[in-house]
């Protein structure tokens, strides 16, 4: 998969619960697959944190998902998961932008988690890709031959009755 390259872009997430009692959350994300990893910037409290960032990695299999994991900084000692999530690679073969929301699960504790909106988009085939906006470009550009065609038919009938236009 020479080229192959997943590229996601952490939006946001939304009603991420911890373990702490006053409920907000200084929370950063950590994608990693096929033995990359990535990390996110940390973000001032928040419960509905938002990222924007774009991280892009190189997939060499693409047999293994992409694991996203949300992390707690801690005041003191290790940060806390909040919740994680995997996304096979598979559902991305499409070579389509997919923007959605998933869940987030806390293994060892039920009540933390939330959801997290990414937006991934997997090209593994780069004469493929651009194959496919070549189609979608010409299809555009038939659509567009047929309307002008329309509009000259309908301005050839507006001159009829006149002329001299």
């Amino acid at each position: 998969m020479i080229g192959s390259v997943l590229t996601a872009t952490l939006v946001e997430a939304r009603e991420l619960k911890s373990g702490r009692l006053t409920g907000m959350v200084n929370p950063y994300v950590i994608l990693s697959i096929e033995g990359q990893k990535s990390q996110t910037d940390r973000i001032n409290p928040s419960s509905d944190p938002v990222w924007n960032e774009i991280i892009s990695f190189d997939i060499v299999t693409g047999r293994e998902p992409i694991v996203i994991q949300v992390f707690d900084i801690a005041d003191i000692g290790r940060d806390a998961l909040i919740g994680e999530t995997q996304i096979p690679l598979e559902t991305l073969q499409d070579q389509y932008k997919h923007d959605e929301w998933f869940m987030l699960e806390n293994p060892k504790n039920a009540a933390l988690g939330g959801k997290i909106r990414i937006n991934l988009h997997w090209i593994h085939s780069r004469r493929k890709f651009l194959e496919d906006i070549l189609k979608i470009q010409d299809l555009a550009i038939e659509e567009d031959k047929q309307e002008k065609a329309m509009l000259e038919a309908q301005l050839a009938n507006m001159k009829k009755p006149f002329g001299f236009i």
